[in-house]
C-alpha cells in the first residue's frame, strides 16, 4: 500500500471515530433536552457543559492534525498521556509529531506486503439507523485489520483492537468477498467474531473470548463455554410482553433500570477501599472479566461519580467485587420489598413431596442500567502508572435498590407460574418448586426451566437441580421431605462452633474479644431461628447487650459471665436443637395461662382446668422484679406440667409485656384500660374489611354466618368475633387456637395468613365464606387453584366482587393523604405510584427535598413529645404550628431554623394536597411574614 493510501486509511478510521463521537454528542444533547423538559436543571447543565468541553477538545485535536506533518497519527501519540498544561503543550505536541513520523515511516516499509481490501466508513445516517441516539451506550470504534490464509483456508478473520471493548460495533464494508454464506459454524471464534449482515454491513460482536464465552445457552449448558448475560432480557422482550408485565417492567427491560433518584448526587471522585488494594490481582482479573462480558465499559473521560471498589472475601476464599455506592445510595428513594423466604417455601412443601431448585447466573447483571444513569456508576483502577476510568452498564452489587428491582423483574414469572397452579417461589436468584406427585413435579420443573430460558434468564448449571428430589438445601436450610424435617446444614453448624472456639481462645488468652467476632456469632445463631425457635433470641440477649458496649466494630469487649454461659449453652446444645418438623396440623392443642404476684405464682391449662400449678416465692425471690417472677412462673409451671404438655403445640399467655418481648408469646392486658392503651399503640396493617352492603349481599347468598374469625372492634360484621389483639367485644384472640368445625364462618383474613387459613379449614373440615384478593402471584393461589384452570374441590361457589372503594373499609393503620385516590386507580397504574415522589419534588433543587423532609420530622417529633395527637401532625393545626415556631424563636438567635421549619411544614402539606397551616395569619406572624 502506498504511503498516501496508508494515510488515507488512518483518516478514514478517524472519520469513523468522528461519527461515533457525533452520536455520543447527539445522545448527550438529547439527554439534556429530556432533563430540561423534566425540570432536572442540574443534570442538564452538567451534560451541556460536558458537550462543550468535548467540542473544545475535539476542535483542538483537529487543529493539531491539520497543522502537523504527521496528521492524525500525531493526535494519537498526543493522547497516549494525559493532556499537559498549556505551558508544556507545545513541547508535547512536537514530541508526539516526531514519534508519529517515525511510526508512519516504519509502517510504510511493510505496506506492500498487506492485502488491499477496499472498505469505506459508514455515514452518520447509517450509524444512527443502527444505534438510535436515545438510551444507547457509547461504544468506542473497533479498528479492524483483515488477514487471510488461516490454516490454509480462505476465511476472513477480524483482529480487533483490544482497547475497543464494547457491546456491539458496526462497520460498513463494500466488498468482503470471498466470504461464504454463514451458518452457526461458519464464523471463526477468536476474541471477537464478525458477522455479515444482510445490508452488507459488518457486525463486530465483542465479549466473545476464544471459546470461553458464548451467547448460546445450549453451548453453556453443555459446559462448552461461559454465558454472556447482558441484553438477554432485552432480546426476549416479546416474551415479557406476552405474559402481561406492567409498563414499568417492560420499560426497564427495554431501556434499562432508571435509578430512583430524589436528588442529583454531586460529582465526586473517591479512592478505592483498602480491601480492593489488598486483593489488587483479583480486582484486575475481575475488571478484565467484566470488560469482555460487556458488563462495564472503559470511559474516555472521568464519569460523573467515581465510586470506590471493595472486595468481599468469605471464609470459603470466594471473593466478590463490589461497587461501594454509599455516596449514590444517599440520594435514592428507599422502597421496601418483601422477600419470599423459607417460611413461604414451607407453605408449599409437605410430607413426601418432591422438589426441584434453580439458581440464576450473574442474576443482577441481566438487568441493564438506563444509559444516562451509568454515569453515576463509575469507578477507577490503576494499571502501573496509568489510571483508567470505567462505568457499569448493568445492575451492580452495592446499589441499595438492586434487591427491589430484581424482585420486581422476577415477579411476572412468579405470577405466571402460580397462575398455572405451580408451587414455585424465588428469593432473589434462588428458586424452589414442589409437588406431591413425582411425574408432575418433573413436568413443572421442565416448564419452569423453559420459561426461564425464554425470558432471557440463564439458569446456573452447577447449582440447579431439575430432577425431583426429596432432600435438598435451600436458602441455607436442609429440607428432608421423607422425614418431614428441616435442619441447619452441617457446614453452618461447624461455622458456629468454629466461631465459638475462636471467641473462647481470645477470651482465655487476652480476656477480651473483637466485637465484630461476637456480633458474627449472634448473627449466625439468630439466622437459624426458623429451625431452633425463639431460644435463638433468648440465649443470645446477653451477648447482644455486651456488643452494645463497643466503641467501634474493630474494638475489643469483655464478655460478661452471663454471655459466657450463653456461649457454652450453644456449644453443648446447638446440635440437639437442630431439627424442626413440618406438618399440616396447624391446630393449637393446649392453651396455658400463667400469672405471678409478690408472694407466688400460678397457672392452668384451659382444656383441663383441674390441671393447676402453684408455688410460693422465697424471701429472696419475692424481692426480684416482676419480669423475673413471670419468667420463672412460666418455667416452673412448664416443668410441673411437662408430662401433660409433652409433644403438644401450646399457646401460652402471660400478663407481663416484658415476658412477651423475651419469649415472643402473647400478652393479656390486666385491665380494660390497659387493654385499650395497648391497642392504641398498635398499627394493624391488615385490619381492612368489607362494607355492610357487600356483607349483606354475601350473607344472603351463603349465610347466615355465625362467627367472624378475623376482625376487630371497627370492622367486625357479626357480634361474635375473634381478633388479633384483645378488644372490648371480642370473644377471644388467635382464631387458630379453636376448632372451626360446626359453624358457618365469615373469613376476611390478612393476606399473609391466607395459606394457613386454607389448610386449617381443610384440617378442621370447616365451612364458610372467605374473601380474598384475586392475586395470582400470591403464595396462596396454587393452593387454591392447583391446576391453573379451576379451584380445589372444596370450593362450592365463587363470585367476583366489585372493586369500588365504597364496598370496603380500609384499615385505620393505612392512613394516607392519597388513600382514596389510590383505591380508585386501575391496576395498570398501581406500579406507577412509585414515580410520584419524582413528580412531586422534581422542581426542587438538589438536597432541598432532603432538608424539607428532615425539617418536617423535627416538627413531628416536637408535636408528639408535647402531647399533640398524630392526626394533627399532617394536616397540622395553625395554633400548634404557631406554638412550635414561637418555641423556635425563643431557642434560636437566627431566623434560619424558623424559616426552615416554616417551609418544611408548607412543603409537606403541599405534596399531600392538604391545606397548609402556614397560610394562616397567626403562623405568618411568628414566622415574620405578616
Amino acid at each position: 500500500m502506498a504511503e498516501n493510501e496508508e494515510l488515507d486509511v488512518h483518516d478514514r478510521e478517524v472519520s469513523l471515530s468522528d461519527v461515533m463521537q457525533a452520536v455520543k454528542t447527539q445522545e448527550d444533547l438529547t439527554q439534556s433536552i429530556w432533563a430540561i423538559d423534566n425540570s432536572k436543571v442540574d443534570y442538564a447543565r452538567d451534560t451541556i457543559k460536558e458537550v462543550i468541553d468535548k467540542i473544545k477538545r475535539r476542535n483542538k485535536l483537529i487543529k493539531i492534525a491539520d497543522s502537523s506533518e504527521g496528521g492524525w497519527e500525531t493526535v494519537r501519540q498526543y493522547e497516549t498521556n494525559p493532556v499537559a498544561s498549556d505551558s508544556d503543550d507545545e513541547s508535547k505536541i512536537n514530541k508526539a509529531e516526531n514519534k508519529a513520523l517515525r511510526k508512519r515511516n516504519s509502517k510504510g516499509k511493510k505496506a506492500a506486503a498487506k492485502p488491499n481490501f477496499n472498505y469505506e466508513s459508514s455515514a452518520p445516517s447509517q450509524f444512527n439507523a443502527t444505534f438510535p441516539a436515545k438510551n444507547q451506550p457509547f461504544l468506542k470504534p473497533a479498528r479492524v485489520v483483515i488477514s487471510e490464509e488461516i490454516n490454509n483456508a480462505k476465511e476472513l478473520v477480524m483482529d480487533v483492537d483490544r482497547s475497543s471493548i464494547g457491546e456491539t460495533n458496526v462497520l460498513s464494508t463494500q466488498d468482503l468477498a470471498p466470504c461464504r454464506n454463514q451458518n452457526k459454524t461458519d464464523f471463526i471464534k477468536d476474541e471477537y467474531s464478525l458477522n455479515i449482515l444482510p445490508d452488507n454491513t459488518t457486525s463486530v460482536v465483542s465479549n466473545i473470548e476464544s471459546d470461553n464465552l458464548t451467547t448460546d445457552y445450549y453451548e453453556y449448558e453443555q459446559g462448552q463455554a461461559n454465558i454472556i448475560v447482558k441484553d438477554r432480557l432485552k432480546n426476549h422482550y416479546l416474551f415479557w410482553k406476552s405474559i402481561g408485565c406492567y409498563e414499568f417492567i417492560l420499560d426497564t427491560i427495554l431501556n434499562g433500570y432508571k435509578i430512583p433518584f430524589y436528588s442529583t448526587p454531586p460529582s465526586i471522585c473517591l479512592q478505592n477501599n483498602r480491601s480492593a488494594i489488598i486483593h489488587s490481582e483479583f480486582v484486575t482479573e475481575a475488571i478484565h472479566d467484566l470488560l469482555i462480558r460487556g458488563l462495564i465499559e472503559e470511559c474516555d473521560i472521568q464519569p460523573r461519580i467515581v465510586n470506590p471498589l471493595t472486595v468481599s472475601a468469605s471464609n470459603s476464599k470466594k471473593k466478590r467485587l463490589i461497587l461501594d455506592l454509599r455516596h449514590v445510595n444517599k440520594h435514592l428513594w428507599k422502597t421496601s420489598v418483601k422477600f419470599e423466604d423459607i417460611r413461604i417455601a414451607m407453605q408449599f412443601v409437605t410430607n413426601n413431596s418432591f422438589c426441584f431448585q434453580f439458581d440464576i447466573v450473574s442474576a443482577y447483571h441481566h438487568i441493564n442500567i438506563f444509559n444516562p444513569h451509568t454515569e453515576f456508576l463509575g469507578f477507577s483502577w490503576k494499571y502501573e502508572n496509568t489510571v483508567k476510568w470505567y462505568k457499569f452498564l448493568v445492575l451492580p452489587f452495592g446499589l441499595s435498590s438492586a434487591c427491589y428491582i430484581f424482585t420486581k423483574i422476577t415477579r411476572p414469572l412468579i405470577k405466571k407460574w402460580r397462575g398455572e397452579g405451580k408451587q414455585v417461589l424465588m428469593y432473589l436468584d434462588d428458586g424452589l418448586g414442589t409437588h406431591t406427585n413425582e411425574d408432575i413435579c418433573k413436568t413443572v420443573s421442565e416448564q419452569v426451566r423453559q420459561d426461564l430460558i425464554m425470558s432471557g434468564f440463564v439458569p446456573k448449571n452447577e447449582k440447579s437441580k431439575w430432577s425431583p428430589l426429596k432432600n435438598l438445601v435451600f436458602l441455607g436450610y436442609s429440607i428432608d421431605t421423607y422425614q418431614s424435617i428441616v435442619k441447619i446444614p452441617d457446614d453452618r453448624i461447624q461455622k458456629v462452633l468454629k466461631t465459638i472456639e475462636d471467641i473462647e481462645y481470645y477470651t482465655l488468652k487476652y480476656r477480651k474479644v473483637h466485637a465484630r467476632l461476637v456480633a458474627s456469632l449472634v448473627g449466625q445463631i439468630v439466622s437459624m431461628s426458623y429451625v431452633i425457635g425463639n431460644v435463638a433470641y433468648i440465649m443470645s440477649k446477653h451477648l447482644s447487650i455486651d456488643i452494645l458496649e463497643k466503641t467501634s466494630w474493630n474494638s475489643c469487649i469483655v464478655l460478661s459471665k452471663a454471655s459466657l454461659i450463653q456461649i457454652n449453652f450453644w456449644k453443648e446444645n446447638l446440635g440437639r436443637v437442630n431439627v424442626k418438623s413440618f406438618t399440616s396440623d396447624f391446630s393449637c392443642q393446649s392453651v396455658v395461662y400463667s400469672d405471678a404476684s409478690n408472694t407466688g405464682y400460678g397457672g392452668y391449662i384451659v382444656e383441663t382446668p383441674f390441671n393447676i400449678a402453684h408455688g410460693m416465692w422465697s424471701e429472696c425471690e419475692s424481692t426480684k422484679s416482676s419480669t423475673w417472677k413471670e419468667l420463672n412462673a412460666v418455667k416452673h409451671i412448664l416443668l410441673s406440667m411437662v408430662d401433660i404438655l409433652k409433644d403438644k403445640r401450646i399457646k401460652w399467655f402471660s400478663d407481663n409485656q416484658n415476658v412477651v418481648s423475651i419469649v415472643a408469646k402473647e400478652w393479656v392486658p390486666r385491665t380494660f384500660n390497659e387493654k385499650a392503651d395497648f391497642i392504641s399503640r398498635i398499627i394493624d396493617y391488615d385490619d381492612w374489611g368489607v362494607g355492610e352492603q357487600l356483607f349483606t349481599y354475601l350473607d344472603s347468598l351463603w349465610g347466615p354466618h355465625e362467627i367472624d374469625w378475623f376482625a376487630n372492634d371497627d370492622n367486625h360484621k357479626l357480634t361474635v368475633f375473634y381478633s388479633r389483639y384483645w378488644t372490648v367485644n371480642s370473644i377471644g384472640i388467635d382464631a387458630f387456637t379453636v376448632n372451626w368445625n360446626g359453624v358457618n364462618g365469615w373469613f376476611v383474613p390478612p393476606v399473609c395468613l391466607v395459606s394457613k387459613v386454607l389448610r386449617y379449614m381443610r384440617q378442621c373440615m370447616a365451612h364458610g365464606t372467605i374473601v380474598l384478593p384475586l392475586w395470582k402471584s400470591a403464595s396462596y393461589w396454587p393452593i387454591l387453584c392447583p391446576t391453573g384452570e379451576g379451584f380445589i374441590k372444596e370450593v362450592k361457589g365463587c363470585i367476583d366482587l366489585p372493586t369500588n372503594k365504597e364496598y370496603y373499609t380500609p384499615g385505620k393503620g393505612n392512613k394516607s393523604a392519597f388513600k382514596n385516590d389510590l383505591l380508585e386507580l386501575p391496576a395498570s397504574l398501581i406500579e406507577k405510584v412509585s414515580l410520584l415522589p419524582d413528580l412531586l419534588t422534581e422542581s426542587k433543587s438538589s438536597n432541598t427535598v432532603q432538608n424539607y423532609y428532615y425539617g418536617f420530622l423535627r416538627w413531628k417529633k416536637w408535636a408528639l413529645s408535647n402531647g399533640i395527637s398524630s392526626e394533627f401532625i399532617l394536616p397540622a393545626k395553625p395554633i400548634h404550628v404557631a406554638l412550635y415556631l414561637a418555641c423556635l424563636v425563643q431557642q434560636n438567635h437566627t431566623p434560619s431554623p424558623i424559616n426552615q421549619a416554616f417551609y418544611s411544614i408548607r412543603w409537606a402539606h403541599k405534596i399531600t394536597s392538604e391545606i397548609s397551616p402556614t397560610d394562616s395569619d397567626l403562623v405568618k406572624k411568628y414566622s415574620g411574614r405578616s
